[in-house]
């Protein structure tokens, strides 16, 4: 298992690269 704070970072980095690439393509 991964340590919360570590998964709770790449989840919202995940996110926010989600969130950006839909951006991007508008």
């Amino acid at each position: 298992m991964c340590h919360i704070s570590w998964c709770s970072a790449v989840i919202s980095t995940s996110r926010f690269m989600v969130t950006y690439m839909l951006y991007k393509t508008g």
